[in-house]
């Protein structure tokens, strides 16, 4: 442990170096990962161009339905194009203008003038900065999230929900948010405060515990508060899945199904569940569109 604290102690004194550009250096490697991202998007781009099936899946899909997936791939192609450029001009200009300094700052003031004195802390200062960012990201991102369900997905076919749905979804993602983020945020900064600079051997224990909690509740208390999960009915999909669940020594408990069709045309499925105890979900879509 005494290694590890001159380790780090050595460590920070080297970086915390005025001469080191950071803010260069960050811009830098951020533009060279937009740009490598964006260079892959476009290669894909030109394969979502191609007229002809492959070979491979001749057998498999019509030429309705390939010129389909298609044009559906080049709209995502675009939105995605617009939307990271917008997020990445967002990210340079949250850096480039030292916005975070600038919302902290307005945090402490804030603060000192309508909190009570018991609020004054830096772990509740903390909380409250990083809420403030995170409801203006969502704020900013509406436009976008709104185009991409109800002109992008609804262009196509795949979307289901209506725009109550999805408000309703955005006040209750919302709300999750500060329900665990207040108290998870809260003990990660009391870690940290508390433990010195060995606090990130804390944190990860702290995580691991977070993650498998996560795990635990997400089935029992967050999807229901978004879809309803019934068990699968007896039948031949439920033999065949716990047959090969068996077969390969996979520790299924529960098969469920999921009201995906809600939101949603596409189909999907999902397994959950700690290491003994598994989970499998699938989406009423993947069963009515598969034999």
């Amino acid at each position: 442990m005494d290694f590890l604290r001159r380790l780090i102690g050595t460590t920070a004194s080297a970086l915390d170096n005025p001469a080191i550009p950071w803010k260069s250096l960050i811009i830098t490697f951020a533009l060279g990962e937009y740009a490598l991202e964006t260079y892959l998007s476009y290669r894909q781009y030109q394969v979502l161009q191609r007229k002809h099936i492959p070979a491979q899946l001749k057998q498999e899909i019509d030429q309705k339905t390939f010129d389909k997936s298609q044009a559906y791939g080049r709209s995502k192609f675009w939105f995605g194009l617009v939307s990271g450029a917008w997020n990445q001009a967002k990210s340079l200009a949250v850096i480039r203008y030292n916005v975070y300094p600038a919302l902290w700052a307005v945090t402490g003031t804030w603060m000192l003038q309508y909190a009570p004195g018991f609020l004054q802390g830096e772990i509740t200062r903390s909380l409250v900065f990083a809420f403030s960012y995170s409801f203006v990201e969502t704020a900013l991102g509406l436009p976008f999230s709104y185009y991409y369900h109800f002109y992008l997905e609804e262009r196509y076919g795949f979307n289901k929900q209506t725009l109550k749905l999805w408000l309703t979804d955005l006040v209750k993602s919302q709300a999750l948010s500060l329900a665990f983020g207040i108290p998870l945020g809260a003990a990660f900064l009391a870690i940290v405060q508390r433990t010195g600079d060995t606090f990130f051997l804390y944190l990860w224990f702290f995580a691991l515990a977070v993650q498998l909690g996560a795990i635990t509740l997400y089935p029992l208390v967050i999807v229901p508060l978004f879809n309803k999960l019934t068990p699968l009915e007896p039948g031949l999909l439920k033999e065949r899945v716990e047959a090969l669940a068996q077969k390969l020594a996979f520790p299924l408990a529960e098969l469920r199904v999921i009201d995906g069709s809600k939101r949603s045309a596409h189909s999907n499925a999902y397994f959950t569940g700690l290491p003994w105890k598994k989970t499998i979900v699938l989406y009423d879509t993947l069963i009515a569109k598969s034999s």
